[in-house]
């Protein structure tokens, strides 16, 4: 994996971090077992997961995505992720090969998640597992209703 993904991947832990910090420590949000979305009538949330393009690491991305949500999960004791297989879901997670402006994205219920980026050199370099889970983790938290902090 090239320098700039693993520095890359560094910058997102800490900005993870200090968002979870952050958001503990500010009293009007209420603690992390209090995460209240209108979404979650039943705290329940269905997630559907795109087909991972045959240009990945299938294995890894699934591995991610898994993490991910078992650490909302273990942190979150209230809220439960189930994988579904149909059109009806809460949380679509998607993938995109290499994008320019963000690693991640939440819109809605959608959450797009780049997969790599091209080096220097013009090829392209998967992501690791710790920087996939960690943008899921993150996106995952902007649906939940929690934004970034200055």
């Amino acid at each position: 994996m090239g320098t700039l993904a693993k520095v890359f991947g560094i910058f997102v832990v800490i900005v993870i971090i200090a968002i979870a910090v952050s958001w503990m420590g500010n009293p009007q949000n209420g603690s992390q077992n209090e995460i209240q979305n209108e979404k979650l009538d039943d705290n329940i949330i269905q997630v559907r997961v795109a087909t991972i393009p045959p240009y990945a690491d299938e294995e890894m991305v699934e591995n991610s995505i898994d993490a991910s949500l078992y650490r909302w999960e273990r942190n979150n004791p209230e809220i439960i992720f189930e994988y579904a297989t149909d059109e009806y879901n809460e949380l679509f997670i998607h993938w995109e090969k290499a994008p320019k402006e963000h690693i991640g994205l939440q819109e809605g219920k959608s959450i797009m998640i780049g997969l790599g980026q091209y080096d220097c050199k013009g090829k392209w370099q998967h992501f690791s597992k710790e920087t996939l889970s960690d943008t899921i983790a993150h996106e995952t938290g902007h649906y939940l209703g929690l934004n970034h902090h200055s």
